[in-house]
């Protein structure tokens, strides 16, 4: 028992008749979830959204049980349409850049695990731990990283560089989206059981 949304993408060649007569036969079908639905379709076409995921989440936050469904238009890309030379440029770069994260944060995991004296001392709470029973950099004690401030500071750097390069792959396939794009139609509908 709950609350549940359902919800079905549709072509965006469909009118606003084509949307609700689609909607209506999903409603009639007794073994779909769209049958507990309130009947009618909103339509809130005073916005185009860039991704599915962006109307998805707009609508997760609109439809309300015992409410008719809304319908939303998006545009979406096919993957060939995201196949520029920047876009392919800006992937290898993330590529490359986790993979420098990964190997940093092993570097200087080892470099920890790896020192001559038997203890190893934690920086936040002044633990002494067995190096031989050390398996991670956080503490067994207060939980904190024992890795040293710049050691810190090198992997938020890195984790930055890769988020930044990450939201601007993002930017793009959303300016793709737009441009590129298909129009299709995302409807969601509620109900409790």
């Amino acid at each position: 028992m709950g609350h549940h949304d359902v919800s079905e993408t549709l072509d965006g060649s469909l009118t606003m008749k084509g949307v609700r007569d689609r909607v209506d036969q999903l409603r009639d079908d007794p073994d779909s979830d769209w049958s507990h639905v309130a009947s009618g379709v909103k339509f809130e076409t005073h916005q185009s959204f860039s991704s599915y995921n962006e109307a998805w989440e707009y609508l997760a936050r609109k439809v309300e049980s015992y409410e008719p469904a809304i319908a939303v238009e998006y545009k979406e890309a096919d993957r060939e349409a995201l196949n520029t030379p920047k876009y392919l440029k800006l992937t290898e770069r993330i590529k490359k850049a986790k993979f420098e994260l990964d190997q940093l944060n092993i570097k200087l995991k080892n470099q920890l695990l790896a020192g001559k004296s038997p203890f190893i001392k934690c920086r936040s709470c002044n633990s002494k731990l067995a190096r031989a029973h050390v398996k991670d950099t956080d503490c067994k004690v207060c939980h904190e990283d024992m890795l040293s401030p710049t050691s810190l500071a090198r992997i938020a750097k890195g984790q930055a560089k890769l988020d930044g390069l990450v939201q601007e792959r993002t930017e793009l396939a959303k300016e793709l989206n737009q441009k590129k794009g298909k129009t299709k139609w995302l409807v969601m509908g509620s109900f409790h059981s």
